[in-house]
């Protein structure tokens, strides 16, 4: 399993200091750093980083970040797993509508059902290829593994780096659920 262990997924290092694709685990127990075989199928600086599932049996969203060390960006993303004893990469059929980077993710649920059908991630804000600040977000449906740009309001100001939190409300029986609600701070 995957519990009590922290994977370090792309970056920038090695000898050019360039953008990776390479990922890491370190076991919390051992104290040990080993590489992992498994590969981003892009290197991804700043990408959004987020799971969405449990902690036990982890999917984890990877998308968007810089390529290269002249700034092309990513609309790409793929899913990090884990099964039979390895992490595996699965590359997204869709892409984010924006190329970004140092965007912010954050998995909330469309209504107070709080269902999996509901769940989804949102990807706000983050830079542009100019370093501009984006105001825009788009969600990816967890069920379908699916961008769209979301409808709606826009962030009133373009933000990169940013950290966002989903707020638990209660619903009209009493259970805590997000209710779409989100904070980007």
């Amino acid at each position: 399993g995957t519990q009590g262990q922290i994977l370090f997924i792309g970056g920038k290092g090695g000898a050019t200091n360039a953008p990776l694709r390479t990922l890491e685990r370190f076991d919390v127990q051992t104290r040990t750093v080993s590489t992992v075989t498994a590969q981003l199928t892009q290197e991804r600086l700043g990408a959004v980083v987020e799971n969405f599932d449990s902690p036990a049996a982890p999917r984890v969203l990877v998308a968007g970040g810089q390529r290269t060390l002249t700034g092309t960006l990513n609309t790409s993303a793929e899913i990090l797993t884990f099964a039979a004893g390895n992490f595996v990469v699965i590359p997204v059929a869709t892409s984010l509508t924006t190329a970004r980077k140092d965007a912010t993710a954050v998995v909330g649920f469309e209504d107070s059902t709080s269902t999996s059908s509901t769940k989804k991630l949102y990807v706000f804000g983050g830079r542009d290829a100019t370093g501009k600040g984006l105001r825009d977000f788009e969600k990816f449906d967890v069920t379908t593994l699916a961008f769209q740009a979301a409808s709606g309001p826009m962030l009133t100001t373009g933000r990169y780096s940013a950290k966002g939190i989903a707020l638990p409300v209660a619903s009209t029986d009493g259970a805590v659920a997000n209710n779409g609600q989100f904070t980007v701070i």
